[in-house]
């Protein structure tokens, strides 16, 4: 579900074009005052401002739009092993405190929990009508437990 589509759910009016066009001209349009803002995953925002580092554009300070979406593995439908091995090996990795280990160690999961925490965002939680399993807390370094349970039973298929 892409982004624009997740604002126009929620009641947000918004345009959009295709995400090729899109991305390469939001930064050129906010820093010709054509746009007030968009929004960027806060996993990404990191490496698009370093990228548009050129331009007049900063990460907005005070708010957040959170909504549930995912995290992708694309595998064949030919490979449903490959599938169980990838939820038991993600499994293993959170029960040894692996999992945790890696995203802490890459700037742009750490920036984008920073981002996600602030207590001084004004954050707005919105639906994605495309997300068909969520947890109650998203966070799942901070709660374990729901991803255990999810990944257990993926792995047990």
């Amino acid at each position: 579900m892409t982004d624009l589509t997740v604002l126009k759910y929620n009641g947000y009016q918004v345009e959009g074009l295709p995400w090729s066009l899109w991305f390469a001209n939001m930064f050129i349009a906010v820093e010709k005052g054509m746009v007030d803002y968009f929004p960027r995953n806060v996993i990404e925002v990191s490496n698009d401002l370093e990228r548009h580092a050129d331009k007049l554009v900063k990460l907005e300070d005070n708010l957040l739009l959170r909504y549930p979406s995912y995290e992708y593995f694309f595998v064949s439908p030919k490979h449903p092993k490959l599938v169980k091995r990838l939820y038991t090996g993600l499994l293993r990795m959170l029960d040894s405190g692996e999992l945790k280990t890696y995203f802490d160690k890459h700037y742009n999961h750490r920036r984008a929990l920073e981002l996600a925490t602030d207590p001084n965002r004004k954050i707005f939680e919105l639906e994605n009508p495309g997300i068909k399993q969520t947890f109650e807390n998203p966070l799942w370094s901070q709660s374990q437990a729901p991803l255990r349970a999810y990944l257990a039973a993926r792995a047990a298929e």
